[in-house]
């Protein structure tokens, strides 16, 4: 068997990140252009790895219904990979893995347990980021 612990292996580090835009550059607003902002507390680590990746990448749209919340990534060419989670049953490890369109693994984004809280404040609709 090779199973991959999820422990957090250091938890200093993520508590130390935990108030700076981490894993967002510096200069990142975190606002969309509908007005909504992102607490740099909501998430704190990530790792996407879309394979058709062209220059940077960012969170282009975040849409949440009364049912669950759909998190976009792109890229300068377009979309390139997809993530949610149901509200209310939120992942027990905090992980929400991403996919591309069709269906690859394309990276994950790790969220502070209460970040979730945000996205149930959010009033249902499509929230859109510049890059």
């Amino acid at each position: 068997m090779a199973k991959i612990t999820k422990d957090v292996i250091y938890p200093e580090w993520r508590d130390n990140n935990r108030h700076t835009r981490y894993p967002f550059i510096d200069n990142a607003t975190m606002t969309s252009i509908n007005g909504v902002s992102i607490p740099n507390t909501v998430f704190v680590d990530a790792k996407l790895y879309p394979p058709s990746r062209s220059g940077a990448g960012y969170i282009s749209s975040i849409t949440r219904s009364n049912e669950a919340v759909s998190i976009v990534y792109s890229d300068e060419d377009g979309e390139r990979a997809f993530g949610s989670f149901s509200i209310g049953a939120e992942p027990a490890d905090n992980v929400i893995a991403f996919l591309t369109e069709d269906s690859q693994p394309a990276g994950v984004m790790v969220v502070d347990p209460d970040g979730y809280n945000v996205f149930a404040g959010w009033g249902a609709g499509t929230y859109e980021f510049s890059y």
